[in-house]
C-alpha cells in the first residue's frame, strides 16, 4: 500500500518517551506503532529475545524423543506407550510455552 500521506502529531515528552517504550517492547518501529494503534490492532509486547532460543530446544528434544521412540519401537526395546508418553508432554510444553507468549503471561 503507498503511504504518500504526512501526518504532524504533538506529543508530550512524556507521551512520546511512553509510545517509543511501547513501540520498541512490541518490537516494531515508531511509525508502525502509531499506525497500528490508530487502525485498532492489538499490540503486544515482543517476546524476549531467548524465548525463540528455548522453543527451538524444546522441538530438539522432540525430535530426539520421536527419534527414539521409531528405533525402539522398530527393535522392540522400550515400551512404546511411554516414550509416545513423554513426546505428547512435549508437544504440550511448547504449545504452553506458545500460549504463555500469545495470551501475555
Amino acid at each position: 500500500m503507498k503511504k504518500d500521506n504526512i501526518v504532524s502529531v504533538r506529543f508530550s515528552d512524556e507521551e512520546l518517551d511512553m509510545a517509543k517504550r511501547k513501540a520498541k517492547q512490541a518490537g516494531m518501529n515508531f511509525t508502525a506503532f502509531i499506525r497500528a494503534a490508530v487502525i485498532g490492532t492489538k499490540i503486544k509486547e515482543a517476546p524476549p529475545a531467548d524465548f525463540y532460543e528455548l522453543i527451538r530446544e524444546v522441538r530438539k528434544v522432540g525430535t530426539n524423543l520421536n527419534q527414539l521412540a521409531a528405533k525402539a519401537n522398530s527393535l522392540g526395546f522400550v515400551d512404546a506407550l511411554l516414550l509416545k508418553d513423554a513426546l505428547e508432554r512435549n508437544h504440550r510444553t511448547e504449545a504452553m510455552l506458545w500460549d504463555t507468549f500469545r495470551n501475555g503471561g
